[in-house]
Order: structure tokens, then C-alpha cells, then sequence
């Protein structure tokens, strides 16, 4: 008895200078410390997200052509992530009571940047309006995602939520638009 005694105040003591190491100032962990203005410019991600005005700062940011006019959006909005992809976010009314998260996304990279990971994929390469698109269908997170290369820029829209058929096919043609 005095023996589990001991090994439990042991495991309890551990715990909490375990938890006091990680109160410790975050320089000694290489975490850079950020004033309250650069945070704010930051959406809690690893890479940071700067939140824009429009379609044309990602033009003279990135060298990346997005046509704002071509798509059809609610209330968009529009970031620089870590200084090397434009994304912009926007929500709609989706099947039911669903609402869609959209997210048209594009860098220059040939790497996944849809930020749905999602092993059990299933994958689909379609023509819309002359351009070759990899659609993929992710179940576990209800998400179709749609790839596509103009030069040198990956293009991702993904779209997250039940979107009727028509949806989809609105969203596509405006983004295909856009993003040549």
C-alpha cells in the first residue's frame, strides 16, 4: 500500500513539472513572440494568414492572376497565406440547411494545397471549359476538391458541405473563369 502510495505521488509530481516546463518563456522553445498588431494579421494557422482587400493584391504579392469580377460570391474573403498562396473563403447556402465553406486557393507549386488531407480519396479527372481538372471526393470531411494548372500556378477550389449538382456546377465554371 505504501509502496502505490509513493509511486502515485511520484507520477503526480512528474505531471506537474511537466506542466511547468511548458509555461516557460517561448524563446526557449524557437517560438517567435508577436506584438498584438502582427497577431491580429495572423488566423491561428502555422502558416500565417493575411487577410487582403482583394483579388488584385494577389497579383502584386504573389504574381498570381485571380479575376474577383468572374466569381460569384457572398461576402468573400481574401488572404495571403505564409507570403506564397492566395485563398479566398467564402460561405453559401448549400443543400437543406447545409452551408457550404468554399475556398478557392492558388500557388505556385505543384504540392497539395487544398488543405483537406484525406487518404481514402476518390479521384476524377474531368474536362470544364477546356481545362484538365482533378476532382477528388473526400467522405470523411464531405468535401469535393477540384485541381487544375494554368502555367506555372496550382489552382484548388474546394468545396465543403452538400452542394447540389447546379452548385457545383456554377462554382466550377465562375472559379475555371476566374483563375485562367
Amino acid at each position: 500500500m505504501k509502496k502505490t502510495i509513493i509511486k502515485n505521488a511520484i507520477i503526480v509530481l512528474a505531471l506537474i513539472s511537466l506542466a511547468l516546463v511548458g509555461c516557460g518563456s517561448n524563446s526557449q522553445y524557437g517560438l517567435i513572440e508577436t506584438s498584438q498588431s502582427e497577431t491580429e494579421e495572423m488566423v491561428g494557422m502555422a502558416n500565417p494568414m493575411v487577410e487582403v482587400e482583394g483579388t488584385e493584391a494577389f497579383k502584386e504579392q504573389l504574381g498570381i492572376e485571380i479575376d474577383g469580377d468572374s466569381l460569384i460570391l457572398n461576402s468573400p474573403k481574401y488572404f495571403v497565406i505564409g507570403g506564397t498562396m492566395a485563398e479566398i473563403q467564402d460561405h453559401r447556402s448549400g443543400v437543406g440547411d447545409d452551408n457550404l465553406e468554399i475556398s478557392i486557393r492558388a500557388a505556385k507549386t505543384s504540392d497539395d494545397i487544398s488543405g483537406i488531407y484525406d487518404d481514402a480519396m476518390e479521384s476524377f479527372d474531368m474536362d470544364i471549359n477546356g481545362l484538365n481538372v482533378t476532382h477528388r471526393i473526400s467522405k470523411s470531411c464531405n468535401a469535393d476538391i477540384y485541381d487544375w494548372n494554368v502555367g506555372e500556378v496550382h489552382y484548388c477550389v474546394s468545396i465543403i458541405g452538400d452542394a447540389s449538382q447546379m452548385e457545383i456546377g456554377e462554382i466550377m465554371d465562375n472559379a475555371v473563369m476566374a483563375c485562367k
